[in-house]
């Protein structure tokens, strides 16, 4: 994203998280490991502030908005 994205604009994106319809996942194949577990808002918003994004706004589990700082 540094490479395309110029200061002061802003990149948003909605992504899927590891728990992406886990529910169905339990009932089709119970006790099936999580194959992205590093796939969650926490982890990905760390990343991102480590790349030197700041993070505008992020909702739940599924929703980060970043900029170039």
């Amino acid at each position: 994203m540094f490479r395309i994205l110029h200061p002061n604009e802003v990149f948003i994106t909605e992504q899927v998280g590891g728990d992406n319809d886990r529910d169905l996942v339990e009932m089709v194949l119970p006790k099936t490991c999580k194959p992205f577990p590093h796939l969650n808002l926490e982890e990905q918003r760390q990343n991102f502030e480590d790349a030197g994004f700041e993070i505008v706004r992020a909702e739940g589990q599924d929703f980060l908005t970043f900029s170039l700082v």
